[in-house]
């Protein structure tokens, strides 16, 4: 039986025995673990997906620097989102990172709704009580002590129907699915060439069309700092720009919407630029349209609401 070793970004033990659990599900391998307590950039309570997707792709990015025979690393980072509803529910992001090629890949959990009291302890408006993290407010109102450590507040909200292992389990299983297929490529972002071929036929036999929309291409390099473009964060495209090149040998995004002020997208010298990055390009000849295919598949600022699809021998994609 194959070994692997994970190394996982963090050193509680809930953590890590999820990850152990999930890797051997899905690879049906012995796992060997290492745990790291490493910093997540982000708040000691972070809010909103963007920010605790950040946290673990971070702590991922960093449990691979910590252990160098890792086959793999992970991070998890717990998270609260404002509820359709009112108040705050919990969820967690998970991010995987594979050492060989640097490929990445994000899941997030289900969410579910926190009692209005420990809502109020995170909030800070719980009277003759600081704001809170989360742990710390399920052990105030549950009358518990490291119950993060623990089955957490999923545990206690389900009656022990489902406790933080199990919750962490199924996201971290879901996160490595492109993992699971390299024999197949199932996941390879190639084009197959009879699809590639197809499509440039029926582009050939179409009226030529001027592209309506500002075309970018993908990054054959880091762009300089403060150069504005386009990148991946998880599986949405941000406008933004290189904010500084980073020790690690890749550079550091700031996005530029306001209400993500303060966050950051980091990339390392193992990513290729190509796969994270559209940087403004010019068609010299009339191209396929690889963007949607109408007006009314675009946002309200005439955006592609999709990430691109990728471009293809230095045709321009649309976005």
């Amino acid at each position: 039986m194959p070994t692997l070793r994970v190394a996982v970004g963090s050193a509680n033990p809930v953590k890590v025995a999820s990850v152990k659990a999930a890797f051997a599900k899905s690879f049906g391998a012995a796992v060997v673990t290492s745990s790291h307590d490493v910093a997540s950039g982000v708040s000691d309570q972070p809010y909103g997906d963007l920010e605790t997707r950040t946290g673990a792709l971070e702590r991922a990015a960093a449990a691979l620097r910590a252990d160098a025979d890792a086959d793999y690393a992970v991070g998890l980072e717990g998270g609260v989102v404002d509820a359709a509803q009112g108040g705050l529910e919990s969820v967690a992001w998970m991010a995987v990172t594979r050492r060989r090629d640097g490929r990445r890949n994000v899941a997030r959990t289900a969410s579910f709704l926190l009692p209005p009291r420990v809502t109020r302890l995170l909030r800070g408006e719980e009277p003759g009580y600081d704001k809170m993290e989360l742990g710390d407010a399920d052990d105030v109102v549950f009358s518990d002590v490291g119950s993060k450590r623990k089955g957490g507040a999923i545990a206690k909200v389900t009656h022990g129907a489902l406790d933080r292992s199990g919750y962490y389990e199924h996201a971290l299983i879901c996160a490595l699915v492109p993992f699971l297929h390299d024999a197949t490529g199932l996941y390879d972002d190639a084009e197959p060439a009879t699809v590639r071929k197809k499509r440039r036929a029926s582009a050939a036999a179409s009226p030529a069309k001027k592209p309506k929309r500002e075309a970018y291409v993908a990054a054959s390099a880091w762009p300089e700092v403060g150069e504005p473009c386009r990148f991946l964060s998880g599986s949405t495209w941000f406008d933004g720009f290189v904010v500084e090149r980073n020790a690690e040998g890749g550079v550091d995004m700031k996005f530029a919407d306001k209400k993500y002020k303060g966050y950051r997208e980091r990339y390392v010298a193992s990513d290729d630029p190509a796969d994270f990055i559209r940087v403004k390009g010019a068609c010299l000849s009339p191209t396929p349209h690889l963007g949607p295919k109408s007006d009314d598949e675009c946002d309200d600022e005439g955006q592609a609401a999709a990430a691109p699809a990728a471009a293809d021998d230095g045709k321009c994609a649309v976005m």
